[in-house]
């Protein structure tokens, strides 16, 4: 009884383990994937700069930024 008892243990503790590592590593991934999100939208801004009209260009940049962190939900 005792060792079975331990063995449950065991493997409730093993799958707590895993299920820790598993949601930390979905935090990581979301995170690399928003860093990206933001970094396009820098490169997508200095683009506007040379664009013939900047505000619609940023406010596009804007639109991209949110889909992209959509996607990376």
């Amino acid at each position: 009884m005792r060792r079975s008892l331990i063995v449950s243990l065991l493997a409730a503790a093993a799958a707590v383990g895993v299920w820790s590592l598993a949601t930390t590593a979905q935090d990581i991934d979301a995170s690399d994937c928003e860093n990206a999100c933001y970094d396009q939208k820098e490169e997508c801004i200095t683009v506007c700069g040379e664009h013939a009209n900047p505000v619609e260009c940023e406010e596009s940049c804007d639109d991209r930024l949110e889909d992209c962190l959509r996607r990376c939900g």
